[in-house]
């Protein structure tokens, strides 16, 4: 991890980048443990750039990306792991987030495969984060596709989906 600050006590902030390229996350499976019980392992590219008031300690502004390869993310009953075009690699799970004053938090994350009894395809998900005087308040948007596939499920009856099942 490459980080580098610059403090400008003259105009109360502070600049912070970060980068990082092929970061083994499971690496961090105790201090992620601490959050929640999320198995997961892959290799993350990150891009992060922010300011910070300092007088009172605030966030400014924020820019980040993550691009995760080789992901699995273990969860009840499914795993998400990077999506593979019939016709090439793996995608990098790309997470971006970005804010201009620390209110407004648009972010999105995608694309990537859910596995689980069926595969759902998920192009993207789009949401916000907004803080206002009630407190913090979440939205999204997925854009996800049920490809054709046989279905699994807990019973012996085979089935199958015949043509793909677009889900917005």
């Amino acid at each position: 991890i490459h980080l580098t600050c610059a403090v400008e006590s003259r105009a109360n902030t502070l600049d912070l980048t970060a980068t990082a390229e092929r970061l083994e996350l499971a690496r961090f499976t105790d201090l992620i443990a601490l959050f929640a019980n999320l198995p997961i392992s892959g290799q993350v590219d990150l891009k992060v750039q922010g300011r910070c008031r300092l007088q009172p300690f605030g966030v400014a502004s924020l820019v980040g990306e993550a691009r995760i390869s080789k992901t699995r993310l273990a969860l009840a009953g499914a795993s998400v792991v990077n999506s593979t075009p019939a016709e090439g690699e793996a995608l990098p799970v790309v997470i971006r987030m970005k804010t201009e004053d620390a209110r407004e938090w648009p972010w999105s994350v995608g694309p990537f495969t859910l596995q689980g009894i069926a595969a759902l395809q998920v192009s993207g998900v789009e949401g916000r984060l907004t803080l206002d005087a009630a407190g913090w308040r979440a939205d999204a948007t997925a854009h996800a596709l049920v490809p054709v596939q046989p279905l699994e499920p807990c019973t012996r009856t085979p089935l199958s989906l015949a043509r793909p099942l677009a889900l917005e």
